[in-house]
């Protein structure tokens, strides 16, 4: 049986049982992959393979905590088409019939508007560059709302901050979309979410009657409201996730 690990797919690498282990299968090595996949390796204990074995593996998987280079830049392999080519942002806008007279294209040049998003971002045509940046202070991170339509919690607290700028954004949001009603899915566990309050992040977004909050622990629609929700679940734009900044 042939295993492919990656070097760089390895997160830990531990030497399993000892001299005195006894039983089959007690003593090796285990390697825990990036990837959830635990491996298990047998060994023998005579001639003490397994300390060649682990310093050797433990130096590459690791290389520059051993003042090596990483893998890549030993194997220089060359490809027949270069990676920052694969993906055009301005071509997948285009796909999804963007820029238009609801959304507009903002560039996020040197990454200072957020330095966790791309380049390019498609925003509501409404809403000004100016508009972007007091938002993004509200935002963990700066992470604001963006097509695809994303963002981190809101800073809002345990005082229950509000920000005009960050409601009239998302109102500008629903105007774009042609919705009365703007739909939040709130990726995260409710516990994350009450954590992250207690650091002055929050679930709340203060918007009052235009927005609809959903939550990974809600119960599944209910027949007098299905018809409703599954109008505005059919539409991606008029969703949008709210993820922990902490990743």
């Amino acid at each position: 049986m042939a295993l492919d690990i990656p070097l760089g797919a390895i997160s830990r690498v531990e030497k399993m049982g000892g001299a005195s282990s006894r039983g089959e299968n007690s003593y090796g090595l285990e390697i825990t992959c990036k990837d959830m996949r635990n491996l298990r390796f047998a060994l023998k204990q005579e001639g003490h393979s397994r300390r060649d074995i682990f310093e050797l593996l433990f130096k590459h998987a690791f290389p520059l905590s051993h003042g090596l280079p990483l893998f890549a830049y030993v194997t220089q392999e060359k490809y027949a088409t270069e990676g920052w080519d694969i993906y055009k942002p301005m071509e997948e806008f285009r796909r999804q019939g963007l820029p238009n007279d609801k959304w507009r294209i903002v560039f996020n040049k040197g990454y200072e508007l957020c330095d966790t998003y791309p380049t390019v971002l498609a925003v509501p045509y409404k809403s000004s560059d100016d508009d972007l940046k007091r938002v993004a202070a509200f935002r963990s991170r700066g992470r604001i709302p963006a097509v695809i339509v994303r963002c981190s919690q809101p800073l809002v607290g345990m005082s229950g901050k509000r920000n005009k700028d960050d409601e009239r954004y998302l109102d500008v949001i629903r105007e774009a979309n042609d919705t009365a009603k703007l739909t939040i899915y709130d990726a995260r566990p409710s516990v994350n979410a009450v954590a992250n309050k207690v650091r002055e992040d929050s679930c709340s977004v203060g918007c009052c009657d235009p927005v609809q909050i959903l939550h990974p622990e809600d119960p599944p629609f209910t027949d007098a409201s299905r018809e409703e929700d599954e109008q505005h679940l059919s539409s991606f734009s008029i969703i949008f996730c709210i993820f922990s900044a902490q990743y």
